[in-house]
């Protein structure tokens, strides 16, 4: 009987620390890489419905997280 092969998904081809980073975990360095690269794997890989992710973020992160942290200043200041 043939063995059938395993295909590997995308994500799964990339390194442990380029995972981590796209679900928004501890990855280390890998964080700091050039802005460039850390976009061009989140425009391939990121799950843009799930998380959040822009320029100038270490990580990606869960809109619920990142949405209070800016709009609770907001909203201390019209109460």
């Amino acid at each position: 009987m043939p063995v059938r092969k395993r295909k590997l998904n995308k994500r799964q081809t990339l390194s442990a620390s380029a995972q981590a980073w796209l679900r928004g975990e501890p990855c280390g360095f890998f964080a700091y890489k050039n802005a460039d690269e850390l976009e061009a794997l989140w425009n391939e890989h990121g799950d843009k419905e799930a998380m959040f992710w822009q320029r100038g973020m270490l990580r990606p992160r869960w809109p619920s997280l990142f949405l209070d942290r800016f709009l609770q200043p907001l909203a201390a200041g019209l109460g």
